[in-house]
């Protein structure tokens, strides 16, 4: 390492490592969800089933935005995954900024965990009626197919287990209020560089 390096790295600044964590509220589609005997991945995506509607989690999401706009407005790329380097003249009046944000992430993640039971109620309510839209349609192409009753019982009943592994699905597909609490966390650290460019906090 270059003394000029050196000395930027051990009296001008530090490495500044920023972790902020939150439920992402959604769920990986399958094929099953669909109702799909099978799919070509190089063909489709099949996206997310949204747990949570958009509005319940914004504010989380634009606070961790600007906290980690404020560590990039005064930070340099660092080959270190996930570390800035902040320069101390201004160390200061970011962990300040952060502080604040820190403090109204976990407002709004409190209130959010306040309002959840009841979020959650509703959103699996949507979930279910989007089951049922896709049982029901399957239900009433059945009409227009020609199956003796055997053959259109197993249908049926094929299409109604379906409705309810959905249902199932949707149910466990929420965290417990214990378990999505601990998805949520907003720290950072600080990082020095040791003469032997190992790192140290």
């Amino acid at each position: 390492m270059s003394e000029n390096i050196e000395d930027v790295l051990f009296k001008q600044g530090i490495l500044f490592d920023l972790d902020i964590g939150r439920w992402a509220a959604h769920k990986k589609l399958d094929k099953d969800d669909l109702f799909l005997q099978q799919i070509n991945p190089n063909a489709f995506h099949l996206g997310h089933k949204k747990l949570m509607p958009k509005e319940s989690i914004e504010k989380i999401q634009k606070i961790e935005s600007a906290a980690r706009s404020a560590l990039m407005a005064c930070s340099a790329d660092f080959p270190i995954a996930g570390a800035r380097f902040v320069r101390y003249p201004v160390l200061e009046n970011l962990q300040n900024k952060l502080l604040d944000l820190k403090q109204k992430y976990h407002e709004e993640v409190e209130q959010f965990l306040k309002n959840y039971p009841e979020l959650r109620a509703k959103q699996m309510e949507v979930l279910n009626e989007q089951a049922d839209i896709l049982a029901d349609d399957r239900l009433a192409r059945l009409e227009d197919v020609k199956l003796d009753d055997e053959k259109k019982t197993e249908a049926i009943d094929a299409i109604n287990d379906w409705r309810e592994r959905q249902y199932k699905k949707n149910q466990e597909a929420f965290p417990s209020e214990e378990k999505l609490q601990e998805k949520f966390r907003f720290e950072w650290r600080l990082f020095k560089v040791s003469a032997a460019d190992s790192l140290t906090t």
